[in-house]
C-alpha cells in the first residue's frame, strides 16, 4: 500500500481531530502554509509568535521581530487540545493496566 500524503482536503479533518502531529506531507504542500497560517499563527518567513515575543503589532510590525526572555512559555489555544489528547491516552493507558489479566 501506498502511504497517505495529507493534503489541502484533509485540513479540516486534521483540525477536528485534535492530533498534535500529523504526517506525511510533501515538500512544500499547500496545507502546511494553511497550519502555519490558521492554527501556529505563523506568518510567512517569520518565526510562530509565543511569550517571547515583545514587540509591538502593528500593520507594519511584527511583534516577533523583537525578543524577550525565549525560556518563556505560555500555552496557546492548540496546547489545551493537546493536554486533552495526552490526558485521554493516559487515561486509556492507566484504565488498561488496571484490568485483570
Amino acid at each position: 500500500m501506498e502511504p497517505h500524503f495529507l493534503n489541502k482536503s484533509d485540513y479540516d479533518q486534521m483540525v477536528q481531530s485534535g492530533a498534535a502531529f500529523g504526517r506525511q506531507f510533501h515538500k512544500d504542500d499547500p496545507v502546511l502554509d494553511m497550519v502555519d497560517e490558521k492554527i501556529l499563527k505563523r506568518g510567512r518567513n517569520r518565526a510562530a509568535p509565543g511569550a517571547w515575543c515583545s514587540g509591538w503589532k502593528g500593520w507594519w510590525m511584527d511583534p516577533c521581530s523583537q525578543w524577550g526572555d525565549a525560556n518563556i512559555l505560555k500555552p496557546g489555544p492548540q496546547a489545551k487540545k493537546f493536554d486533552e489528547s495526552i490526558t485521554n491516552l493516559l487515561d486509556d493507558w492507566s484504565s488498561q493496566s488496571n484490568q485483570c489479566k
